[in-house]
């Protein structure tokens, strides 16, 4: 008897009964509730998964909250995202290990980054490859030939250009 498990159209599991003393054959009865109980343990892991998903979301929209609180008290964007009480590095993924912010001229880092002179070498590299001020990258080191140094830091890079503002 193999049952199911499923979230949505995708398998996430099955659930293999064995018999060791031969085919042992069960009835219509038996095996409908067996995909009861299949169907109910398919609903409960998408259920735990969408309150999981949720709890997220509500606490990146709390960080969020927090950062711009402390970007309306502080002079200083880049050490507000980076040394407040809250930080961008919370905001972003779970795979991300250091976030650095350009501003002025002088950079912040949170986590693990590449050095300073490294990551002005790369602010200038980005400045030339950069459309729109976006640019993303999972394989740095294969576009920009310096980041082989620091891979230990940073394999990748996801950047965003803010517009300057001018009143």
């Amino acid at each position: 008897l193999t049952l199911s498990i499923k979230t949505g159209d995708k398998l996430w599991g099955l659930v293999a009964c064995h018999h060791y003393r031969g085919p042992r054959f069960t009835d219509a009865a038996l095996r409908e509730a067996c995909g009861v109980i299949a169907d109910y343990l398919s609903a409960a892991i998408a259920l735990k998964a969408e309150q999981q998903t949720f709890d997220a979301r509500r606490a990146k929209a709390s960080v969020e909250s927090a950062l711009r609180r402390q970007l309306a008290n502080e002079t200083s964007i880049a050490a507000s995202l980076c040394r407040g009480e809250r930080n961008l590095l919370e905001l972003l993924s779970d795979q991300c290990c250091g976030a650095a912010v350009m501003a002025g001229g002088t950079i912040e880092c949170i986590g693990r980054t590449p050095t300073s002179a490294q990551l002005q070498d790369l602010v200038a590299w980005l400045r030339v490859h950069t459309v729109e001020g976006v640019y993303v990258s999972d394989r740095l080191g294969e576009v920009f030939p310096a980041a082989r140094a620091f891979t230990d830091a940073a394999a990748g890079v996801a950047t965003a250009r803010a517009r300057t503002l001018r009143t």
